[in-house]
């Protein structure tokens, strides 16, 4: 019993906080750096990216609190643009009709960002702004038509494209949030550990 009870102290006292071990960077080499809540990331995809491209680079180790460095990022812009284009077709004739449609966005995101040594109080990287884009299709809401098809016809679009509007745009977050944390990861490597 008395030993079960260490074994579970055990387990529970090492699950807290983000803990990674790189596995080919130099572990001596490593800073510690805490990535706290960002503004306009209201899902914390961003804050869950950074938190692992910053851990997987083997350079840094994520902390909760009380790291050498505070990673202090906002969100300054998240816009999305139309790109892609396509006329409305009729299902049954299949004619062209002269209603043009959208069918492909462009997401593009900024953030700012800075890293404070938290031991000084001093700005060591920034503030810089990051920016990514991602393009996406989907089907345009204003034809309903695209929906509604006959079993025997055939489809004329990527997988991609039959996803909603705010669906497929949804699934931008992910993608656009990791390139972002990658470029800022490139960065504070490129900052703090090269200039080294």
């Amino acid at each position: 019993m008395r030993r079960s009870l260490y074994l579970f102290s055990a387990l529970l006292l090492s699950s807290c906080g983000y803990h990674y071990t790189p596995q080919d960077g130099d572990s001596s080499r490593s800073y510690t750096v805490t990535v706290p809540y960002i503004p306009g990331d209201s899902d914390a995809t961003l804050n869950n990216e950074l938190v692992y491209q910053l851990s997987a680079s083997g350079h840094f180790r994520c902390v909760q609190s009380g790291g050498d460095y505070i990673l202090q990022s906002k969100i300054l812009s998240d816009t999305k643009s139309r790109i892609g284009f396509r006329y409305d077709r009729d299902n049954e004739s299949g004619r062209i009709e002269k209603n043009l449609l959208g069918v492909e966005d462009r997401r593009a995101v900024t953030a700012e960002v800075s890293l404070l040594d938290t031991r000084t109080g001093n700005i060591v990287a920034g503030p810089f702004e990051v920016s990514s884009n991602v393009d996406y299709d989907y089907i345009d809401p204003g034809s309903p038509k695209d929906l509604l098809f006959k079993s025997q016809s055939i489809i004329q679009f990527s997988v991609g494209q039959l996803d909603s509007y705010e669906g497929a745009y949804d699934d931008t977050a992910r993608l656009i949030f990791r390139r972002l944390a990658e470029k800022i990861t490139t960065g504070l490597v490129n900052h703090l550990v090269d200039d080294q």
